[in-house]
């Protein structure tokens, strides 16, 4: 990694000591140094188009200023974009129908012989893992839709 970045540094001084015109005869020669000593004679230095030059220092200054969203904010926008915004709602609704199935299921006869739980819990924790399952698969579904 440290030789790669050793070249290409050795690499990038060539070519700035090439196009400024200082490059002595004995200087040492980098890998593609012929390559980048071609291009030098054939492409003339130039400037870029105003247009370009304008639109890419506007750019410029307009990203400057800007900070890195925080993921309160990351996610915030990927909740109010119009698809995902159905998406949770689906998941809310799922949610909501698994709480209240939990809540207003009764509960069962005696307990079952040979388990940890009761004959009542099991029903609403299965409900509830089809509906946790429900939303992973909308969230992959939604993600992989592109």
């Amino acid at each position: 990694m440290q030789e790669e970045q050793a070249q290409d540094q050795a690499l990038v001084t060539f070519t700035d000591l090439l196009l400024a015109g200082q490059l002595p005869e004995a200087a040492e020669r980098p890998p593609m140094a012929e390559t980048i000593e071609v291009l030098a004679r054939v492409l003339s230095p130039q400037q870029p188009p105003e247009h370009l030059r304008l639109r890419i220092r506007r750019q410029v200054l307009a990203d400057w200023g800007k900070t890195t969203p925080t993921l309160g904010q990351r996610l915030r926008e990927l909740a109010s974009r119009p698809r995902y915004r159905w998406a949770w709602a689906t998941v809310a609704a799922l949610l909501i129908v698994a709480l209240a199935a939990v809540v207003l299921l009764p509960g069962g006869g005696g307990e079952m012989i040979g388990t940890a739980w009761g004959e009542g819990t099991i029903l609403p924790l299965f409900l509830l893992f089809l509906t946790l399952l429900g939303a992973l698969l909308v969230a992959w579904w939604l993600s992989h839709r592109r």
